[in-house]
């Protein structure tokens, strides 16, 4: 029995405890916070001890699940990786190139490090890919991309996802904008043109419990693949509830493949033929904000 320990007891990591209960072979061993509520109501709820001191649990388990606010997740990854442990770590890994070169240090251990980076196992960009390898519309000239949420027009409360020290990692671009840009990696089998990259960033909910809000909750960004595809991301976390969610459109030298999360199960592709094909039934239902089968993106990597 593989025994499993989750740092931080927040919303993502309900997810992560549903998950890993449903799994033959792993136990939910334990989980650390450093508030007692919000602890002692996840552990009453999944069934799991709580462990207030966080060298305890890592003592006691083989794989650490990081699900701690961004900027505590260097000191967790490290902790845990004295500790032996694998880890599995809500992204980002570090904060900073300070942090970066730290983890570095730990390159040549054993342990299996993990970041949970993993839309491209969504049911509709696996169908996606399918599509483009099997030529369904040529060579791909340009990505739009729009991953729309109003998670800043919902939390009214300041919280670390507004404060500075989530500056770079907990935004729209930072948080959001990451897997688009992972995902225009994998349709195109490219890399990015770094000195093409134009990114505008911007803050629309300014202010929040009469605090400055220091990230940014909209951005959009330009760049091209060295293969010449054009790539264009969107991300906001303050969107209007009936525009929010994912967009996804590929024109290639054949046609164009199109994607609305508003139509969830089926993908339109436009290559003289006008198709719609119906994706896979989900296997889980997803989560709150997320996607058609978004929540299988968490199972592949427990």
């Amino acid at each position: 029995m593989i025994k499993y320990g989750i740092v931080g007891t927040g919303g993502i990591a309900k997810i992560h405890a549903e998950l890993i209960n449903d799994i033959p072979n792993i136990d939910l061993f334990g989980a650390h916070d450093i508030n007692d509520e919000s602890l002692n109501c996840f552990c009453g709820n999944y069934g799991t001890e709580p462990f207030r001191d966080l060298h305890a649990l890592l003592s006691k388990i083989d794989v650490a699940v990081i699900c701690s606010p961004n900027f505590c997740h260097m000191e967790h990854i490290v902790k845990s990786l004295v500790y032996n442990c694998d880890v599995l770590c809500e992204k980002p890994l570090t904060t900073s190139i300070a942090e970066t070169n730290l983890l570095e240090s730990f390159k040549n251990s054993k342990n299996i490090k993990a970041i949970n980076l993993n839309y491209r196992n969504l049911l509709v960009v696996k169908k996606i890919k399918e599509l483009i390898e099997n030529n369904q519309i040529g060579e791909i000239i340009s990505i739009k991309m729009s991953f729309l949420k109003n998670s800043a027009l919902k939390r009214k409360q300041f919280t670390w996802r507004d404060d500075c020290s989530s500056k770079l990692s907990s935004g729209a671009l930072g948080d959001l904008g990451i897997h688009l840009l992972d995902l225009s990696l994998y349709l195109t089998e490219s890399n990015v043109e770094f000195e093409t990259v134009k990114t505008k960033m911007m803050t629309k909910v300014s202010k929040k419990s009469d605090k400055k809000v220091l990230v940014d909750d909209h951005s959009e960004t330009f760049y091209l693949m060295d293969n010449g595809a054009y790539i264009n991301i969107e991300t906001s976390k303050a969107t209007r509830k009936e525009m929010c969610g994912l967009y996804i459109k590929i024109t290639g030298t054949n046609g164009e493949i199109y994607f609305s999360s508003k139509k969830g199960k089926e993908i339109n592709v436009d290559n003289g033929e006008n198709k719609t094909i119906k994706l896979e039934e989900r296997l889980y239902e997803d989560p709150p904000n997320e996607f058609f089968g978004g929540k299988i993106v968490f199972i592949i990597l427990i």
